[in-house]
């Protein structure tokens, strides 16, 4: 069996399996870190709608990484929504399936994303308490805020990382 990951843009035909992709590793990587009651609330469908809108508007940067044809994890990422000082883009959301961690896909995902806008300070906002916010620090992202977030109804902690791809 072929294992060769491709990193592409995503079409308005992927927005399902990248709403089936956020669902199912926001639960792998959250369980047991925010309420079940916050993750019984995240759903396919709703993500569905949220993706395919990204998708055809095609204003931010969606990128997915598969094998043989299905989505295993993806990045997205856009003009900042805050701290715009700082960054001159932003990572909103970088998820993997939990069996392909640890295998380079999501720093392969992140260089995707430097390769079409080219050098510059990126800013990735991250729930405090995820046990993967070290993937920033491992690319050289320094905290430099913090914020409580509501989500569905729980307020969470939130850094922020700050990463520069100037050479």
């Amino acid at each position: 069996m072929n294992k060769k990951i491709i990193i592409r843009k995503a079409k308005p035909e992927d927005a399902k399996s990248v709403a089936k992709v956020h669902v199912d590793s926001w639960i792998e990587t959250y369980s047991g870190h925010i309420p079940d009651e916050v993750l019984s609330k995240i759903n396919v469908n709703q993500r569905e709608k949220m993706w395919e809108e990204i998708i055809i508007k095609n204003k931010d940067f969606l990128f997915l990484a598969t094998i043989n044809d299905s989505i295993i994890g993806f990045l997205s990422a856009g003009r900042p929504r805050d701290l715009v000082d700082s960054a001159d883009i932003e990572i909103f959301a970088l998820y993997l399936l939990k069996n392909y961690h640890k295998q380079r896909i999501g720093y392969q995902l992140y260089k995707r994303l430097i390769k079409e806008v080219g050098t510059k300070n990126i800013l990735i906002w991250v729930l405090e308490n995820n046990p993967h916010r070290t993937f920033y620090e491992r690319i050289g992202g320094s905290v430099i805020s913090s914020k409580n977030e509501e989500i569905f109804g729980t307020i969470v902690k939130e850094v922020a990382y700050l990463v520069s791809t100037n050479e």
